[in-house]
C-alpha cells in the first residue's frame, strides 16, 4: 500500500482516522439529543403541557443537524479520497469500492433516512399531541401552533437536508475544484 507515497499513506490515515471520530461524534450528539427529545416527550405528556412540546422538537432538531452535517463532512471526504487518494493506482480502493457496493438492490444503504424519520417522529407526537393538551391550558392553541410551525419547518428541512447530502457526488466536487482554474467564455448580449 502507498509504496511509493509515504505522504499520501499518511493522508489516507489521517483522514479515515478523522472519518472515525466525525461519524462517532455524529452518531452520539443524535443519539443523545434524541434521547433528552423522548424524556421531555415524557415530561410534557405528564405535565400535559403543549407549551413543552417545542422542547421536544427543538431537541429533535438539535440532534438531527450535527449528524446531517457530519455525514455531509464524511461524504465530502470520501469524495476527497476518492478523487485523489484512491485514484492512484497503488492506493486502498475502500471508497471507491463502497460507492460501486451501494448501488447494489441488496446492499443496505446508509441509515441516514431512518434517523431523520425518527427524529420525525418524535416531532410529530410533540406537534399531536400538543393539540391534544392545547385544551388543558390557557393559551394552548397558540402554544400548539408554534409546535406545528416549528415541527413542520424541521420535518420540511431536514427531509430536504437529508436528501440534498444523499444525493450529492462528493468525488464529482472534487474533480472540479481539482481541474484547476479555466477561463470563462463571455456571451454577448443581443442587441
Amino acid at each position: 500500500m502507498f509504496a511509493a507515497n509515504e505522504s499520501g499513506a499518511l493522508e489516507y490515515a489521517t483522514l479515515m482516522e478523522r472519518a472515525r471520530t466525525i461519524e462517532r461524534t455524529g452518531t452520539m450528539t443524535w443519539c443523545i439529543a434524541t434521547t433528552a427529545a423522548t424524556c421531555l416527550l415524557a415530561w410534557a405528556i405528564a405535565a400535559d403541557s403543549p407549551g413543552r412540546m417545542l422542547a421536544v422538537v427543538l431537541a429533535a432538531a438539535a440532534g438531527l443537524y450535527p449528524l446531517v452535517h457530519a455525514r455531509q463532512q464524511l461524504r465530502l471526504m470520501a469524495g476527497y479520497m476518492e478523487e485523489f487518494v484512491e485514484g492512484r493506482g497503488a492506493a486502498p480502493q475502500w471508497h471507491t469500492r463502497l460507492g460501486h457496493l451501494e448501488v447494489l438492490p441488496t446492499v443496505n444503504p446508509a441509515n441516514d433516512w431512518v434517523m431523520t424519520m425518527l427524529s420525525n417522529v418524535i416531532s410529530l407526537a410533540a406537534v399531536s399531541l400538543s393539540w391534544v393538551f392545547a385544551g388543558s391550558v390557557e393559551h394552548g392553541g397558540i402554544f400548539a401552533g408554534f409546535v406545528t410551525a416549528c415541527g413542520a419547518i424541521f420535518a420540511v428541512h431536514s427531509i430536504s437536508e437529508t436528501s440534498r447530502v444523499a444525493q450529492t457526488d462528493f468525488a464529482a466536487v472534487w474533480r472540479k475544484v481539482g481541474a484547476g482554474p479555466r477561463e470563462a467564455e463571455r456571451t454577448r448580449a443581443a442587441s
